[in-house]
């Protein structure tokens, strides 16, 4: 666990050197910030930059409009996650099916996204909910081939139908 991990003196210390590290929930999110800060850097005002399906953007688009960033709905209402539940070790398996985080940076919303996925539905909602400030819009199996769908207040502001 995360006790066994420490930093001292700005360097990473693991009481156990079987304790493995794993950023590959921020790895995207993050690459997409770094992408962003470099075109900043060479003076663009107007921008998105998407790796996977993790979004950053800025300004308008070629239009003059407000960027839109579409949310699919999932095709197959598979219940299993591409997400370990670090509590089983296992995929996690959930009627939360799609999760979708808007965050002051692509890692923060990746870290998020993966965060609510491995908790599953139940548990998500719940943390949602305690978290009046995250942004955040779940689909979730429903009846049949029906979808649910969970805005937060928060997000709710971003959200066009």
């Amino acid at each position: 666990g995360r006790e066994k991990v420490r930093i001292e003196a700005g360097r990473l210390v693991k009481d156990d050197p079987r304790v493995q590290l794993d950023f590959n929930s921020v790895a995207k999110g993050y690459v997409v910030d770094l992408l962003a800060a470099l075109v900043e850097k060479y003076g663009a005002g107007n921008y998105i930059v998407d790796v996977g399906g993790e979004v950053r953007c800025r300004g308008v688009n070629p239009r003059g409009d407000a960027w839109r960033i579409g949310i699919e709905t999932p095709f197959d209402g598979n219940k299993i996650a591409h997400t370990i539940d670090p509590r089983t070790g296992c995929s996690a398996v959930s009627r939360l099916l799609s999760v979708t985080v808007a965050a002051p940076t692509c890692a923060e919303a990746d870290a998020l996204g993966t965060m609510f996925l491995a908790m599953g539905a139940d548990d998500a909602l719940a943390a949602a909910a305690a978290m009046p400030e995250a942004k955040v819009y779940f689909i979730l199996a429903g009846d049949g081939d029906e979808y649910e769908e969970y805005v937060s207040p928060a997000m709710e502001a971003l959200i066009l139908q």
